[in-house]
């Protein structure tokens, strides 16, 4: 279980403050009609917020997969992969943040995040109920506030998978699959999409570097065979998708760099291998 204690509001900032300052510099995004994460990531005023955890049963989840019905005319299982990709994209945001800038994870498992759906863009935002944060036993702010003391980064790796995924993505990907029957791989593949996608824009990382930091982060998150990386001419990583978000099946949306059709075509691999 979470911690039940809060952190006080300036032990809290401080110990998110690096996290806090790197997520925008990888999502590169500006604009409220771009970002779809809280600022400053814990939502003071609960209003209007539906825990996370009520997605999983319930009304919540199909007013949260079907926004995309009404705005672009597709199925609720085409519209649900596409949430799932944007949902998954700002959930990992804040730990991959951490992770990167200090290694302190916050605690994002369904029962410490909360969810606003909204009928105009962006119509999903997520945000932390509470500022709980996971550090190693060396980090300065060991022991402050709300934080979660791990004696090294191999645990840390493994309680953020515990909340991310056992705590919070599982749950919800099996109630999806239930509502749209659609296969579990590619909410998956979103998963390792996004994760190796902040990788990629990380200032400052490249190289082997950037090759050795997503390999970590996938392997820990069990998602690594779910995107191909490697490292372009000059050195900077490249993701390429080994599962389908199904916008190639929508008018108007261009397929992403990391695109599994995009770069399928490129090396002549059968698309029926994608798995998508």
């Amino acid at each position: 279980m979470a911690p039940s204690v809060v952190a006080d509001k300036p032990a809290t900032a401080g110990v998110l403050a690096p996290t806090i300052r790197l997520m925008p510099r990888l999502h590169g995004r500006t604009g409220p009609e771009q970002v779809a994460i809280a600022e400053p990531l814990v939502v003071t005023d609960v209003a209007g917020w539906l825990p996370a955890v009520g997605l999983v049963a319930g009304a919540g989840l199909e007013r949260l997969l079907s926004g995309k019905v009404r705005t672009l005319r597709v199925p609720l299982h085409v519209s649900a992969v596409l949430t799932w990709k944007a949902y998954t994209y700002w959930l990992t945001l804040p730990a991959v943040a951490g992770y990167l800038s200090s290694r302190r994870v916050p605690v994002l498992s369904a029962g410490n995040m909360l969810v606003r759906v909204s009928r105009r863009e962006p119509w999903v935002v997520l945000g932390m109920r509470n500022p709980l944060v996971t550090v190693l036993a060396t980090d300065p702010s060991a022991g402050a506030g709300a934080t979660r003391v791990v004696p090294d980064e191999a645990v840390l790796l493994r309680t953020m998978r515990e909340a991310i995924v056992e705590r919070h993505l599982r749950p919800l990907a099996l109630a999806v699959c239930d509502l749209t029957r659609i296969g579990e791989r590619p909410l998956r593949g979103g998963l390792a999409n996004a994760v190796a996608r902040h990788v990629q824009r990380a200032p400052g990382l490249a190289g082997e570097e950037a090759l050795a930091t997503a390999g970590t982060l996938l392997r820990a998150l069990g998602v690594e065979d779910l995107v191909r990386l490697d490292l372009t001419g000059t050195g900077a990583l490249r993701v390429r998708r080994r599962t389908c978000c199904m916008a190639f099946t929508v008018s108007g949306l261009d397929p992403c760099e990391s695109c599994a059709l995009r770069w399928s075509r490129s090396v002549q691999r059968p698309l029926d291998s994608l798995g998508g």
